[in-house]
Parts: C-alpha cells; structure tokens; sequence
C-alpha cells in the first residue's frame, strides 16, 4: 500500500441566516485518512491521520493504532464538539457530504414530561435545561414513554 487512501470524508456548510448581519458561509471538513506504512513493525497496526478544517484553523492528528473504529469515533466526536460551538441562531447547519451517515442531529427530551428540549449533533451527556413543566432536567436522548 504506497498511497494515502481516505476512510472518512464529511463536509458542513454553515450558512448565515438571513437576519443575520456581517456573517459569511464557512465550511467545516473533517477527514481521516489512512497512510502509507513502510515499517511494519507490528502485524495489524496502521498508521491514520484525522484533520478537521475550520475556516483557517487546522487541527490534525497522526494515530498508529489496530484499531480504525476507534479512530473514527474519535474524529466524529470531535467534529460533533465544533457544531456544538456553532450559534444556531445565527447559522443554519448543512451537511453536504457525509456517505456514511455518521452525523446525525438528535433531539433530546425532559426526563420529567418527554417534551422535546432542544437538537443537538452530539452527545447530550451532561446537559442541563429548565422546561416548560417546570423543572430543571437533564436532557436524555430517549424519549419518556406515556403510561
């Protein structure tokens, strides 16, 4: 094997609302590619690089590792981080490219009452909201089933 080969590729387009002053569409690519490995050193092993794109910011990884599945949640995480850092109000979230589906958005509910809170990309592990019953719940990503 003597040439990069891509395993993961997903593009997101961030496109201003209309009420929206002074924003510009920005795009955000991640990628995980798996590398030429020379060496060999150990049976299984390989090497991976995951790059994440945001406007000018870069940030990449080189990982040897047995494990792919790993490394790919590892960049669908991280990728799922930066939408959350996005401003809905100001920016409508589009996936362009993404063949595997890997980035879904997921609504969460009330504990309490299983009204829907909120959508998010990401895991909403540790994520605190005040309802419209009432009270103040962690969000879940299951549904509350009516008795």
């Amino acid at each position: 094997m003597s040439e990069i080969r891509t395993l993961v590729r997903i593009v997101i387009r961030l496109t201003p609302k209309p009420e929206t002053r002074q924003a510009s569409e920005s795009y955000i690519e991640a990628q995980l590619d798996r590398l030429p490995d020379g060496s060999r050193s150990l049976p299984g092993v390989e090497t991976f690089r995951t790059r994440i794109k945001w406007g000018k910011r870069t940030k990449e990884e080189i990982v040897r590792t047995d494990k792919v599945r790993l490394v790919q949640t590892n960049l669908v995480r991280r990728l799922q981080e930066c939408l959350d850092r996005v401003d809905r109000a100001r920016y409508h979230i589009e996936v362009i490219e993404d063949p595997d589906g890997l980035i879904t958005l997921k609504p969460v509910y009330c504990q309490h009452c299983g009204k829907k809170l909120a959508e998010f990309f990401g895991p909403a592990t540790g994520l605190h909201k005040k309802c419209g019953c009432g009270e103040y719940t962690a969000a879940s990503l299951v549904k509350k089933r009516s008795r």
